[in-house]
């Protein structure tokens, strides 16, 4: 797709209209360690030593990006790849991803040959999957048969048995990899079932791969336990921000020629590293075309795209009205601040707002320096709720932390600080 954009001319280093070629896909760059991970994986799951990889970051780390770069390597070496995505917004069954991939595993012939392997053992998987046991004329009947009368804990049991005679039957054909994104959102059931494949992989041709937000997890009192339970089974891959080669990888792919280095500075000083916020960041400057002139020493501004935005404030939607209010406050004072001096601001007890930051920390979108000190967990996530401020509420509480600070509070006034509020 033929875009406008601006490319880099001129001695001085300027900003100029150009048409450049724009891919609709990023391309993949980094996470060397974490893709060999993966290759070796998948290589061990198809001599039968299968294992569980769980890919943990931050929304926008690319999670989901390096889980399809798995899944095209894993297909290039002939195993068979199933999704099982988790749904966000609720209404969905238990064993909702497990469903997706036995529903594919029971289909057809395969489906016809799964059924002839696991003789007797298919009758337990018919409680999610009646295709497993039952003709096609009896489809229709209540799942499960006689296993309704027995214990739930041995029903149960009998099911994670049979999930794990399906899934070996399967692979002895073809290597599987399993692939389950976003299980901050998985229930219960399914993170039990995915605990106990974990557990008995041990001599199967299956690699599974799990993707999760890990501070989105910790906000779950039944998901987080069970996501660490599940860690001890497996290799985790903790994703972090990308590096300036990184970044200038990708500007360079948008640009589609060499990267200037002030941009490639701009670009990861706006997204620090992240690489949803960043690809974002570059379709919204090609498609809007919204560089100007710029020298060396003046690299543009960049703004946030409506889809970060979007991003970061259902983050910040899951916290409690409460906690908003008192993070919009301490996102005026800047990127890093101090809780006594936003409980002055706010007339709170102390205690009241070090348990509304606790809550934001728990959250992922503070991180806590030393001593009372906090800072946002990125520079947009602080601009997100800065911005939503009304400008006269903000030159406000401008106002409040200038005479806040001027009165020193036992410290030597913090005159830059101070002027900068005043501003």
């Amino acid at each position: 797709m033929e875009q406008h954009g601006r490319h880099w001319t001129g001695a001085r280093g300027s900003w100029e209209m150009a048409g450049v070629a724009v891919s609709s896909r990023r391309p993949f760059v980094g996470r060397d360690r974490e893709i060999d991970e993966l290759r070796s994986g998948v290589d061990e799951a198809a001599g039968g030593r299968g294992g569980l990889f769980l890919i943990v970051g931050a929304a926008g780390m690319g999670k989901t990006r390096l889980a399809d770069e798995a899944a095209r390597v894993a297909e290039g070496r002939g195993a068979r790849v199933l999704w099982g995505r988790c749904w966000e917004t609720g209404g969905a069954p238990a064993y909702w991803p497990w469903l997706q991939i036995l529903r594919e595993l029971t289909r057809g012939a395969e489906g016809a040959a799964l059924r002839e392997a696991l003789g007797g053992e298919a009758g337990p998987l018919a409680q999610l999957v009646p295709e497993a046991a039952a003709p096609p004329a009896a489809r229709d009947a209540p799942p499960g048969g006689a296993a309704g009368a027995v214990d739930p804990a041995t029903d149960r049991f009998r099911l994670f048995q049979a999930v794990v005679a399906a899934l070996r039957a399967c692979s002895e054909r073809t290597p599987l990899v399993l692939i389950f994104d976003d299980l901050h959102t998985a229930d219960p059931s399914s993170l039990k079932l995915l605990h106990f494949v974990a557990r008995n992989l041990r001599g199967v041709r299956v690699a599974v791969i799990g993707a999760y937000r890990d501070e989105e997890a910790r906000l779950s009192d039944s998901v987080g336990p069970l996501l660490v339970d599940i860690a001890r089974e497996g290799t985790y891959l903790p994703l972090g921000a990308l590096a300036a080669p990184e970044v200038r990888a990708l500007v360079t792919a948008a640009a589609g020629e060499p990267a200037p280095e002030p941009l490639v500075a701009a670009a990861l000083r706006a997204s620090e590293g992240n690489p949803l916020f960043l690809s974002e960041l570059l379709r919204l400057l090609v498609q809007r075309g919204d560089l100007a002139r710029r020298s060396d020493e003046d690299p543009p501004a960049l703004p946030i795209p409506d889809t970060v935005r979007e991003l970061i404030g259902r983050r910040l939607a899951r916290l409690s009205p409460a906690t908003r209010d008192v993070l919009a406050l301490a996102s005026v004072a800047g990127r890093d601040f101090a809780a006594p001096d936003v409980s002055a601001i706010a007339g709170l007890p102390a205690p009241a707002v070090e348990e509304r930051l606790a809550d934001a920390d728990r959250g992922g979108v503070i991180l806590a320096t030393g001593g009372a000190g906090w800072r946002f967990s990125h520079v947009l996530v602080r601009e997100a709720l800065y911005r939503d401020i009304p400008l006269e509420r903000r030159a406000a509480l401008h106002l409040a932390f200038a005479e806040h600070l001027a009165r020193g509070a036992g410290r030597a006034p913090a005159v830059a600080e101070i002027a900068h509020h005043r501003l």
